[in-house]
């Protein structure tokens, strides 16, 4: 409010009219966007003029990354108090600050690009962003126990939202031109962009983001050589050594243009186009060993859709500096142009312009040092600072395609994958003994692209299926022909097909899809809805199989529920989670030979012992007929088969120690026999983990998995183990202590600091905090409702705690005290009084804490 009337006092009319109407379209969208089906920000902060911070991170799959509704991706500056993007997730390792959205095109005579975040701006107080939030974010979710679900939900957490370049000056509270460099006001470019963020939570896809743009002319005037943009600026390391300094400026950026798509023959080069970023050398720690704090992962960003098929993708990295001389990036000989500041940082429209627009693929930052002229670049920078460069800084990569040419009201599409891949660094020495300025060869050839270019090749399937005809007009990818006759191998070339194609062992295989967006990925079942039942000591984890059991695989068209697992673990980190116990179907996997190929191949998968003996007769073993060497001859058909367990084969449901039926006599026909939630009673299962300590929280899933798929990089399917976990103690639920009267306990009591709670992993797990501000003292056994004062022995109050779980529900009966005063204290050694007080009545008691 001081900002508006310091504005109001001091600014000029023109402008507090230009801001007013802002305001007012703004409030107008932001009451319109509350008529939609999701929640979010959206909204302005009146003191800065900026956007409201969509305070959002994905947690649907193996990635945390912080989402805005105003073309930023990631947490900026905000990167101490958000997370930005976290891979793998819980990990604590951040791989980037931000990515800006650039777009830019030619309105009339003026070269315009409008950018999510103007960084190269003189003074942090003009930093804004050019695009703004049209509405709130909608979140949608295509599994069922979600508070989003939607029938209209794509993928597993869908977040969509809409901004909008339309206002002639971005910044109402600045005194000076926007544009700096160019000495003028922000020129609008008028464009809508609808950004639909997609995230799927299973093993092949979880380590990849889709991001899919619309993006509309709104103005009267038509847009030329339109390019779009993302700029990237990478920072990767653990995050609380990032806090102290330490892993800052040593990435590395470059560019992944081909790669083989599959390890067999006659299939094309993929063009894979990937930007990608790493840390330098993974943080080892001293040089010998990995940790859970070394960076070893690579990222990427690249195109899967560009407004139209065959536009040419560009790749520019810069170091970003004040002096002229160092502030470097590698340019192109052709047309080359100086920045303001070198040539390096771009600033200004038509810098940005230039630089997204100048068709050019770099050279990796790791052969900075070299000379490149005779690949058509400029000189390289001096000695000292290309070998700087090389070994690892925080340059800036931009990633742009284009141009197109976009009339008012027209619309065009494009797509992104924010992709991960893991072990990018082998071994903690490489960089070590392998890294030379003029020689990076030795230390490139050591770094693994395997993991990133093929969860890039999997968020490329997921966005167009291979051989899947979407628009139903017969054309269902490029394939080539494949024959295994006569136990001979025989590939064909593309465009070219064998004698005869109708025998049984010839066969096509796709390796694009038709062009038109699937966003539909192979997928396990959905996970079972999960509840824990809490008890001292120990938590019975409940769940409804009903979706799980009757989904349909699009693949198959069959349904392929195949069992679940039960698992829990202290943390929510996927490694963490430890299985206790699985339920499957008794069934196996069928082969049979091939006498065409002379090889074994995979017939079925997932028929029931009932139907082998219903074919074969009652006394049929499948067990005796396990592998190749031990085959079965079918008569009936003149093919000799065998049989591989589907799983454990684990099925009984009747032992009390293991899963079991909550209602064994539920019929799955009887319509009316629910649950309160409205699920059929004979799909609950519940499973009892005991011995748990009552002070720790655990958590608690159960996954859903398939039959599998006879290829192997799909294989079996199961669905997230962090996705849908529910966090519990093993204590009375809070229900059960209002309605029993149980008494509060409170642990440990005494409280000792040299009890070595940390080292025993009762607090201060994540050691992201200092011992002092990690402390834990457990009220439990407390209702739903309740208030919980600590006085001094003379009655002062130390610390008030509100402790409200209205609907009860997992943690409800627990409250933790982080030994800190209500002044932010330490609390002294001493004895404390307690007092806890709710409807039911007031409970108080003594603690005593020694240090």
């Amino acid at each position: 409010m001081i900002g508006i009337l310091r504005f109001i006092a001091f600014g000029s009319w023109p402008k507090l009219i230009v801001f007013c109407l802002f305001l007012i379209i703004t409030l107008d969208n932001l009451a319109i966007a509350q008529e939609n089906d999701g929640g979010g920000g959206g909204g302005i902060d009146l003191l800065t003029g900026f956007p409201d911070y969509e305070d959002f991170v994905f947690s649907r799959n193996n990635v945390r990354l912080s989402i805005t509704n105003y073309g930023i991706l990631g947490a900026a500056n905000k990167l101490n108090n958000h997370r930005s993007c976290e891979y793998p997730a819980n990990s604590y390792i951040e791989y980037m600050a931000f990515i800006n959205l650039w777009v830019g095109g030619i309105i009339g005579e003026d070269t315009v690009v409008s950018t999510a975040g103007v960084f190269e701006l003189p003074s942090t107080s003009h930093r804004a962003t050019e695009f703004w939030p049209d509405g709130y974010m909608i979140k949608r979710s295509n599994i069922k126990s979600e508070p989003y679900y939607s029938k209209n939900a794509i993928s597993d957490l869908d977040i969509i939202c809409t901004y909008t370049d339309t206002l002639s000056n971005a910044m109402p509270f600045s005194s000076r031109p926007e544009d700096y460099y160019d000495d003028r006001s922000h020129i609008p470019l008028n464009v809508s962009i609808t950004q639909s963020s997609y995230v799927w939570s299973y093993n092949y896809a979880d380590d990849f983001i889709i991001f899919d743009y619309e993006m509309t002319n709104v103005g009267d005037e038509p847009i030329r050589e339109v390019y779009i943009g993302f700029l990237v600026y990478p920072l990767v390391g653990d995050k609380g050594g990032m806090q102290k300094g330490v892993s800052i400026d040593d990435e590395l950026v470059g560019f992944k243009e081909f790669s083989e798509l599959w390890s067999e023959p006659c299939f094309p080069q993929d063009k894979l186009d990937l930007m990608w970023w790493a840390d330098n050398d993974g943080d080892p720690l001293h040089r010998t060993r990995w940790t859970n704090q070394s960076p070893r992962a690579a990222a990427s960003l690249h195109f899967l859709r560009k407004p139209e098929d065959d536009l040419p993708v560009s790749f520019n990295w810069f170091y970003n500096s004040s002096y002229w001389e160092l502030n470097y990036g590698p340019r192109l000989k052709t047309y080359p142009k100086f920045f303001h500041r070198g040539l390096g940082t771009p600033t200004g429209d038509r810098n940005k312009y230039y630089l997204i627009s100048h068709k050019e693929v770099d050279y990796d930052q790791l052969y900075a040092a070299l000379d490149h002229q005779m690949e058509g670049f400029l000189p390289p920078p001096g000695s000292w600072w290309g070998w700087y460069l090389a070994n690892g800084a925080t340059t800036t990569p931009i990633l742009s395609a284009g141009p197109i040419n976009l009339e008012p009201n027209e619309t065009t599409h494009f797509t992104t994958a924010l992709v991960f891949g893991d072990e990018f660094h082998r071994y903690p020495h490489d960089f070590y003994t392998k890294f030379h300025g003029y020689r990076p060869d030795d230390f490139y050839n050591t770094l693994n692209f395997d993991n990133l270019i093929e969860n890039a090749k999997w968020a490329s399937f997921t966005f167009d299926n291979p051989g899947v005809d979407t628009d139903g007009n017969g054309y269902s990818g490029e394939y080539i022909w494949k024959c295994n006759c006569d136990r001979v191998d025989t590939c064909y070339e593309v465009g070219e097909h064998p004698p005869d194609t109708t025998r049984e062992c010839c066969y096509k295989r796709y390796y694009t899809g038709d062009g038109v967006a699937d966003f539909r990925t192979a997928a396990p079942p959905p996970p079972p809805v999960v509840k824990t039942i809490p008890e001292y000591g120990k938590v019975t984890v409940r769940w409804n199989g009903q979706d799980s059991e009757q989904y349909i695989d699009f693949m198959t068209q069959q349904k392929g529920f195949e069992g679940y697992k039960v698992y829990f673990g202290e943390f929510s980190r996927e490694d963490d989670f430890v299985l206790v116990k699985t339920y499957d179907r008794d069934d196996f996997k069928m082969y049979e030979f091939d006498n065409y190929s002379g090889k074994w191949r995979g017939v079925y998968l997932g028929i029931t012992r009932d139907s082998l003996e219903s074919l074969y007769g009652n006394d049929f073993d499948p067990e005796n007929y396990f592998d190749e060497y031990h085959a079965f001859y079918d008569g009936h058909t003149d093919k000799y088969l065998y049989f591989e367990l589907q799983n454990w084969n684990r099925s009984d449901l009747t032992d009390p120690n293991g899963i079991v039926k909550v209602y064994p006599d539920a019929s799955r026909n009887d319509a009316n026999d629910t649950t309160e939630e409205g699920y059929l009673r004979y799909y609950e299962y519940e499973y009892t983990i005991e011995n748990l300590q009552p002070s720790r929280a655990y958590y608690f899933n159960v996954t859903a998995f398939n039959k599998g798929n006879f290829n192997p990089r799909v294989g079996v399917m199961e669905s997230s183990v962090t996705a849908n976990a529910v966090r519990d103690y093993a204590l009375p639920p809070s229900e059960a202590v209002q309605r029993e009267g149980l008494n509060v306990m409170v642990f440990p009591n005494p409280y000792r600091i040299d009890g070595g709670y940390a080292r025993a992993g009762y607090e201060n797990r994540s050691r992201q905090k200092s011992s002092e501000r990690s402390r834990a003292i457990h009220f439990a056994n407390l209702p739903p409702i309740c208030s919980i004062r600590i006085y001094t022995i003379d009655g002062d109050l130390v610390r008030y705690i509100k402790h409200y779980h209205p609907d009860g529900g997992p943690g409800s009966q627990e409250e933790t005290w982080n030994v800190i005063s209500r002044n932010t204290q330490a609390i002294t050694t001493g004895i404390y009084i307690w007092h806890v007080r709710s409807e039911t009545g007031e409970q108080t008691g003594k603690l005593v804490i020694m240090k």
